[in-house]
């Protein structure tokens, strides 16, 4: 009978928690939890596990244990070298895509961005060069034509969690068979990739591209680490929560066909979008008062993306690398101190900033039919 084998789990999300259960429940023993979460902090005082701070240096916390094999699950950043010295047979990292097509993070926004129709989960051994170890478990599944990033998410966790079953088996039986990838077919999508145009919708696209776009980075009410899919207007911008194609109307890209209380229709290259479950910036909830204060009125030509695409994509380039920190900031709800100003007072004041980019159309004649 196999020997019971000894695991750390590093890792911050439920689904770490899942294969801790399954490894349990297979008969092997829990070294560690290496996390940076609080529900995973808990789930071990709970457990009586021991708990090491993912933020400290838990290599050195971990040395002369003896463990068997790490598993990285829903850890987004790369581990030390000497973290990968401490298992004396495999460190193994759980990836939400297909290795070695969607390497990186947020693999499922990308997919569904890219019109992708397939999709899978990857168990791999973790190399120095983040994802490119041998592949040990891989599931693939098809992307339902209405998937969301939310949706494919956890169709992810459920795959992740079921071959985290076949993998723990394999282990014990020591019928692994590590298959290296082919880099050549590599593609990376690091932490600071974001979409082009800052996600803004293209109407002189195909419908089915806005409608992906807004799937692509739905995320579900949960966070969001990359883009929300916006519109431009004449007025302003507001985020659409939902988007379909529907039969088209004839009219030019960008014409605002038809609206109502709850939906708003814009004419693509070959068909129309429905836009539903309309926000503001502000993230509140947008009706035909707010929709009409912003220049979308049926007949309305909204502003064209072409033109600001350059601007916008680099704007979300620069500010990817800072936007954690100001994220962080503003969720304070503190005052901000201006550079060569008097010292923030005790409230915040609201301003109107005038922001003009480039192709943008005199905002009377971009509300005009």
């Amino acid at each position: 009978m196999p020997q019971p084998l000894a695991a750390v789990f590093v890792g911050s999300d439920t689904l770490l928690l899942q294969c801790v259960e399954i490894w349990r429940e297979r008969g092997h023993r829990i070294a560690a939890v290496v996390t940076d979460a609080d529900k995973v902090r808990r789930f071990c005082a709970e457990q009586g596990l021991r708990c090491v701070d993912g933020l400290g240096d838990h290599a050195a916390a971990l040395a002369g244990e003896p463990i068997d094999v790490l598993f990285a699950i829903t850890w987004l950043r790369l581990l030390p070298a000497a973290a990968l010295r401490l298992p004396r047979r495999f460190a193994i990292n759980f990836h939400d895509g297909p290795l070695p097509r969607y390497a990186g993070l947020n693999a499922t926004c990308w997919a569904i961005l890219h019109g992708e129709t397939e999709h899978a989960v990857t168990w791999h051994r973790i190399e120095a060069r983040a994802d490119t170890g041998d592949v040990l478990v891989q599931r693939s599944f098809p992307i339902a034509p209405d998937d969301t990033a939310f949706t494919l998410n956890a169709r992810c966790f459920q795959a992740g969690q079921e071959t985290f079953a076949e993998l723990v088996q394999q282990l014990a039986a020591g019928t692994l068979a590590p298959r290296p990838q082919d880099l050549g077919r590599r593609s990376y999508f690091g932490r600071h990739a974001r979409p082009a145009a800052l996600a803004v919708l293209d109407f002189a696209a195909p419908a089915a591209a806005a409608a992906r776009l807004v799937r692509a980075f739905d995320h579900g009410g949960y966070r969001n680490p990359i883009a929300v899919a916006k519109v431009r207007a004449g007025l302003g911008a507001f985020a659409p929560g939902a988007a379909e194609p529907v039969p088209g109307s004839g009219a030019p890209p960008g014409t605002v066909t038809a609206v109502d209380g709850e939906t708003v229709q814009i004419a693509c290259a070959d068909a129309d979008v429905r836009l539903s479950r309309l926000r503001c910036l502000h993230n509140l909830p947008l009706g035909p008062d707010g929709l009409r204060a912003l220049g979308v009125v049926a007949g309305a030509r909204l502003p064209a993306t072409a033109a600001a695409a350059p601007a916008l994509t680099a704007l979300g380039a620069a500010a990817a690398p800072d936007e954690p920190a100001y994220v962080e900031l503003l969720a304070r709800d503190e005052p901000l101190a201006v550079p060569g100003g008097a010292p923030a007072g005790p409230r915040a004041e609201p301003a109107r900033l005038a922001v003009v980019l480039p192709g943008a159309r005199d905002a009377e004649d971009a509300a005009a039919p």
